[in-house]
């Protein structure tokens, strides 16, 4: 990519995706933030939190009851005017392979949908090993065994992925890719099964607690091994 930062200055304000997301989309969504707001609990880092790539903040908004703060990081001045300054919570416009803060900053970093968009992801992992207190958690979520569609851009004729999503992940290179950027990891997590999204399922276990719609999900991977993410949390070494 070129210029990622333009690309995503203008991306932000081109486009707003929840205007385009099906009902059934927006829930698979709503599912990924309450599983990650769970882990955070889990991994107990109440402190500061990092969400890189925050969009217009639903995760971000939803950790303000669990956490001290919480700091979303976008290149999108657009995304980050949904923010109110209230609750803990501190937008920030920034690169997320070059950010304003200090070593050891952050008790737990959140990468949510980004590492498959990074031509470098290696450099994201590292930043975020640089921003992270000793032991502190690395909570990373992709696309798992995403097939990624590429289309011919009008303007170059080249190929250009959908989505812009650059890589495809799975336990193995994604496992690796972390480890090696100085983390140990601690779990490993299969959610939001497509069958349920494509059937609709999802939405008729709308009204569910995120535990036992878990439950429903673990089955349905168990039927039909089609998970739409995979979480991994790292401590840093």
């Amino acid at each position: 990519m070129k210029d990622h930062v333009e690309h995503y200055k203008r991306d932000g304000d081109y486009f707003d995706y929840q205007d385009y997301i099906t009902p059934g989309r927006r829930e698979v969504e709503r599912r990924r933030n309450q599983v990650i707001i769970s882990v955070v609990k889990n991994v107990k880092a109440a402190g500061k939190i990092l969400d890189v790539g925050s969009g217009s903040g639903e995760l971000a908004m939803g950790l303000t009851d669990t956490v001290n703060s919480v700091f979303p990081v976008d290149l999108s001045l657009k995304n980050l005017k949904f923010f109110s300054h209230d609750h803990g919570i501190s937008p920030v416009m920034a690169d997320g392979y070059k950010l304003p803060f200090k070593n050891e900053s952050f008790d737990a970093v959140i990468l949510s949908s980004i590492l498959e968009h990074c031509e470098e992801p290696s450099d994201m992992l590292r930043e975020m090993n640089r921003l992270l207190k000793q032991g502190g958690a690395l909570i990373a979520v992709t696309p798992y065994n995403e097939k990624i569609i590429y289309h011919q851009c009008i303007h170059c004729n080249k190929k250009t992925p959908a989505y812009a999503h650059l890589h495809s992940f799975r336990e193995a290179n994604l496992g690796s890719l972390i480890r090696e950027n100085g983390f140990e990891i601690n779990r490993i997590l299969k959610f939001a099964n497509k069958g349920m999204d494509i059937t609709r399922i999802n939405l008729m276990l709308k009204s569910l607690s995120l535990n036992l719609w878990r439950v429903f999900d673990r089955f349905a991977n168990l039927l039909l091994n089609r998970p739409e993410f995979i979480l991994m949390v790292g401590r840093k070494l």
